[in-house]
Order: structure tokens, then sequence, then C-alpha cells
């Protein structure tokens, strides 16, 4: 069960707020699905952008990065989980690109070819452009398509960069992600417009990358309330804050990030 943490409404227990305002877990759990899918989105970018700026991959040719056996060409990369087997990832991702990755204006294309992690097959792409002006790294990210089970997820999107893209370590990587990315539940036909507020901070240190910032999320469905998602600044913190209106109270719970 998740933890009611705050509240301008005295309950004691989620099934006195479940009859009070009509809310209960069942009806936030896309809050859930929705962090899930946009961090497992953004891990497919931190693995485009790891192997794009790996310094081994482009003197050697070959590289191992996230457990998946990597090779480039001219305007290629290659990322086969399926050639080492070191972890739960199966199929491959695949990257074309044009012009050097570190410099305004290039491009790179990500695909997902029969990928998997752990029990979730996914299917996606996502477009990148380095829009970047002066000396912060800057990368539109469009994700026309990315799919798990019943659960589609689409944005637009824009990383910046804070620390850590001179280095190939993923381990001291910082930015921010800003836009819009919305989810739609294909067996409900329920759409979730989501808008980052503040911008979301990733920290490549974190298991669960999301260590700061904020976002709304809008259902299509006027039974299902607007919610706030605020990712709790702290060490590493595999939680996220749910904020929901009930009756004019603002109520608030803790979920754990998936």
């Amino acid at each position: 069960m998740v933890a009611l943490i705050a509240s301008t409404v005295a309950l004691s227990s989620c099934e006195e707020l479940a009859e009070l305002c009509n809310i209960d877990e069942e009806s936030l759990g896309f809050t859930e699905d929705y962090s899930k899918h946009f961090n497992s989105a953004v891990y497919i970018y931190q693995q485009a952008d790891r192997a794009m700026r790996s310094t081994d991959l482009a003197n050697n040719g070959v590289d191992t990065i996230d457990g998946a056996l990597c090779s480039i060409t001219a305007d290629s990369i290659f990322m086969d989980y399926d050639a080492l087997a070191l972890g739960q990832k199966e199929g491959s991702i695949r990257l074309g690109y044009t012009g050097d990755y570190l410099v305004s204006g290039s491009t790179v294309g990500v695909r997902l070819k029969d990928y998997k992690d752990g029990d979730e097959n996914y299917i996606g792409s996502l477009d990148i452009l380095n829009t970047s002006v002066g000396n912060t790294p800057t990368f539109d990210i469009a994700i026309p398509l990315f799919v798990a089970g019943d659960l589609e997820f689409n944005g637009s999107m824009k990383a910046s960069w804070n620390a850590g893209f001179e280095t190939d370590k993923i381990e001291d990587d910082i930015f921010t992600i800003g836009g819009n990315a919305d989810m739609i539940d294909n067996l409900s036909t329920v759409s979730y417009n989501g808008t980052i507020l503040n911008p979301i901070e990733i920290s490549g240190a974190c298991a669960f990358t999301f260590v700061s910032g904020s976002l709304s999320i809008t259902p299509s469905d006027p039974d299902l309330p607007f919610v706030t998602l605020d990712f709790i600044d702290g060490d590493c913190q595999n939680v996220f804050l749910a904020t929901v209106d009930c009756d004019g109270n603002t109520l608030s719970f803790n979920y754990p990030i998936k």
C-alpha cells in the first residue's frame, strides 16, 4: 500500500480516503506506470548517449556498454545485448547518426529491435538533435513511439547537461529533462498528458536516476484525478510524491519508483 504522508484533512487509512474522495490505490496506479515508462525512455537515451560519447568505441571499433557488445561504422552503432548475455536485457539498440555528436546540428536516430528488459518487451524509437549553444550541451529528444504491453509513451523533451558530459563514465552524469510526454493506455483508451513543471534532474550515480523535479499528469478520463508528481530531492531515494486535490484539500502520497 502507498503511504499517505501529508494532508489537510484527518484520515486514518487509505480506505477512508477512498470513501471520502473516491480516490484509491487503483485510481492512482497510473502514476507508477507513467514514472516507470518515463524512466525507461530516459534510460534508452542515456545508453545511446554513452555509445555516442564512448572513446573506446570511437578508437577501437568495439566497446561493452550496459552489458551490450557495441560496434560502430561510419554512420551507425549496434548495441547487441544477446552477444554477451551479461544481464536481464535482450535484443538490441540500433543507432544511426549524422555529423559529430558533440557538435550542434548532429542527429541520432535510436531504434529498438526485439528489446527486452526483464519481463518487459519494448518497441520504440527516439530521435536526438544536438541543439547546444555555448558551453552547455543540450539535446532535443523526440519520442514518437515507446510501447510496453498496452501502454504507449511519446513526448518531446530537452536534455541540458550539468556535469559528466566530457567523460565516458555514467556515474558522473548529471543532466535535466524538460518538456512534455504523454502516456496512452491502449486497452482502456485513457490518455495521460504529462507536463514537466520543474526540470527533472537525472543522476547517473543513482540506480533510480530521477533525483528531483516535478511534473503534472492530466488524465483524459474525468473520473481520474489531476496529479502532480514530485521526484523527491535526496540521496537517490526510490520514491516520488503524488499530490491530488480532494474536495479542496491537498493529499500527498509516497510511491516507490519502479
